[in-house]
C-alpha cells in the first residue's frame, strides 16, 4: 500500500493573509503556529483532504528563514506532504496556511479508497518548525544559511467515517480554538540575519489567541473540492482491497471531474508563469491566485 506514496505527495498550498498596519517586529517578541484543521475529531472520508496552520504574530517567524513542515499519514486512505518557506512570505498577520493531502491510490487502480478496512480510518498529522540559527556572512554581502538547529515538532490523531462530516461543513462551522503548536521567543535579530532566541525560547501556546471563526467562512470557501469520497462502508473487500463498484450505498465511491477549489471558476487572466488570477468581494477585496502544482494564495484585506 506504501508503494502509492510517493506518486500522490501534495505539493499544493494556499495562504490567507489578512493585511495588518502592524507589520514591524520589536524585539523581544513572540511568534507562534498553531494547528487549524484537523482537529481531534471525526471527518468523512473524502480527497482531496484540507490541512490548515495558522500563525501568530507571523513577522516574528517570517522574519528568519525557517520552514513549517507537514506530513499527513491514514492508514488504508490519504497520504500528503508538504513545507512551507517562512521567510518568503510577505510581512503581514496572521496566515492560515492551506494545505491539500490526497487518496493513497490513484482512481485508475480500481478506486482510490481500494484499501478501507472496518468502519473507520486513523490518521495522523505530523508537524515541525525549523529555524536557521547558525548563518555565516561571505565575502560579497551574502549569507550563508549553514543548517537548521532549532526545531519544534507535534502530531495531532484524527480518524475518518463515511457518512461524518465534511471537512468544508467542519471548517465553517468552526468554533472553538485552534489547537496548540509551539510558540518562539525571538530576543533579538543577529546581525546577519538569524535569530537570538531568548532562555525560554518556547513559552507555552496560546492558540485560543487566533481568532479562526472570524476567518472561517474564507477558509472554507478556500477548500478545494473533493473529488472522492465514500459514502458508505463497502460491504465487500477483495485481498487486493475495497469493492469500487458496490451497490446502492453500499460501498459507494462517489467521484467528480471538478478539483477546483470553491467558488473559482475557469475564467480569470493568466501570468507568464501559468498562473491565474480571480477576484471576488467578502468582507473586503478578496484576491485568490491559483498558482502552478494547485498553489493558491489569497489576501484579504478585512
Amino acid at each position: 500500500m506504501r508503494a502509492f506514496s510517493s506518486t500522490f505527495i501534495s505539493l499544493g498550498l494556499a495562504v490567507l493573509a489578512v493585511a495588518s498596519d502592524e507589520d514591524v517586529v520589536s524585539f523581544p517578541a513572540i511568534g507562534e503556529v498553531d494547528i487549524v484543521f484537523p482537529r481531534e475529531d471525526t471527518y468523512a472520508a473524502e480527497a482531496p483532504f484540507p490541512v490548515i496552520f495558522g500563525l501568530q504574530n507571523a513577522p516574528v517567524l517570517t522574519t528568519f528563514s525557517g520552514t513549517l513542515n507537514w506530513e499527513l499519514n491514514c492508514a488504508y486512505t490519504l497520504f500528503g506532504i508538504g513545507r512551507l518557506y517562512l521567510d518568503f512570505l510577505p510581512d503581514s498577520e496572521p496566515y492560515y496556511f492551506l494545505n491539500t493531502s490526497k487518496a493513497i491510490a490513484d482512481a485508475d487502480e480500481g478506486g482510490q479508497f481500494q484499501y478501507w478496512r472496518g468502519e473507520e480510518d486513523s490518521c495522523i498529522l505530523k508537524w515541525d518548525l525549523r529555524w536557521t540559527t547558525v548563518c555565516e556572512p561571505r565575502k560579497d554581502g551574502s549569507l550563508l544559511l549553514k543548517n537548521n538547529q532549532f526545531e519544534r515538532s507535534g502530531n495531532v490523531t484524527f480518524t475518518l467515517r463515511p457518512g461524518a462530516k465534511t471537512a468544508r461543513k467542519a471548517i465553517a462551522e468552526y468554533d472553538g480554538c485552534a489547537i496548540g503548536g509551539t510558540a518562539v521567543r525571538v530576543e533579538r535579530n543577529h546581525t546577519v540575519g538569524c535569530p537570538i532566541l531568548a532562555e525560554d525560547a518556547s513559552p507555552k501556546p496560546k492558540p485560543c489567541g487566533l481568532d479562526v471563526k472570524k476567518a472561517r467562512s474564507s477558509l472554507a470557501e478556500a477548500v478545494v473540492k473533493p473529488t472522492t469520497s465514500l459514502t458508505a462502508i463497502p460491504s465487500k473487500t477483495t485481498d487486493s482491497g475495497m469493492d469500487a463498484t458496490g451497490t446502492g450505498t453500499e460501498g459507494a465511491l462517489v467521484t467528480s471531474s471538478t478539483g477546483e477549489a470553491s467558488g473559482q471558476s475557469n475564467g480569470g487572466g493568466k501570468d507568464n508563469n501559468g498562473a491565474q488570477a480571480f477576484a471576488g468581494s467578502k468582507s473586503g477585496l478578496l484576491t485568490v491566485f491559483t498558482a502552478l502544482l494547485t498553489s493558491i494564495l489569497l489576501e484579504l484585506v478585512m
